[in-house]
């Protein structure tokens, strides 16, 4: 899906759940924002579907990401005025979209990620897991081809960590969308198909993931 200034990529393909580890201030980070045309590459390419983004006009990338990339922020990032349910159609309201239309949709995410009673919530009524659901929901909201997911894992602790992780590998390969994770903690890709290593900027290497995932 993306290249960086070495010889190595990532190359991630629709269904499979990609992770790139590596210290903290290695460019990880930076490398999820390339890839999800947040900033241009020095070098090299982003390949999305087949499409260079680095072709596209900013209107074009605009409308890609809103199209085709789903974030999941290392912080949640939700708006304390509205409600979990609502937190989904903020999006489809600033792209001028009808919301009346998408509430099903958005409702049905919730059930699906197990927030249907809480979708007259707000985020303060919330536990710390429940809000990082609603914060999956948000991104798969567009119907994402992508889901760039940062740091996920950082402010939980390994039970609730490992929960997650398998929550994204379900969604994952029942969505069939590409997902790519950041992390510094190599203790929770047991269910990551894939294990890309960055130092200094750059890909180093890519490994096998500690153990296969099996669906």
């Amino acid at each position: 899906m993306s290249r960086y200034p070495s010889t190595q990529f990532v190359d991630v393909a629709a269904g499979e759940f990609a992770a790139i580890v590596g210290p903290s201030g290695s460019g990880k980070s930076s490398l999820l924002a390339v890839a999800g045309t947040l900033m241009r590459p020095d070098a090299g390419s982003v390949l999305i579907g087949g499409v260079d983004v680095g072709d596209l006009s900013d209107k074009d990338r605009t409308k890609l990401r809103a199209d085709n990339i789903g974030f999941v922020s290392q912080g949640t990032n939700l708006l304390a005025s509205l409600t979990a349910v609502d937190q989904l159609l903020a999006g489809v309201h600033l792209r001028g979209e009808s919301t009346n239309a998408s509430r099903d949709e958005a409702l049905m995410l919730h059930d699906e990620l197990g927030l249907d009673s809480k979708s007259d919530k707000r985020p303060h009524q919330l536990s710390g897991g429940e809000r990082q659901r609603v914060g999956i929901a948000r991104a798969l909201m567009n119907q994402s081809d992508v889901l760039l997911v940062d740091e996920p894992t950082s402010a939980l602790d390994h039970d609730r960590g490992s929960q997650f992780i398998e929550l994204m590998a379900d969604l994952t390969r029942r969505r069939n969308v590409a997902t790519v994770m950041v992390t510094h903690d190599r203790s929770q890709l047991a269910r990551v198909d894939t294990v890309h290593e960055m130092n200094d900027g750059a890909l180093t290497s890519e490994v096998s993931a500690l153990t296969p995932s099996v669906m």
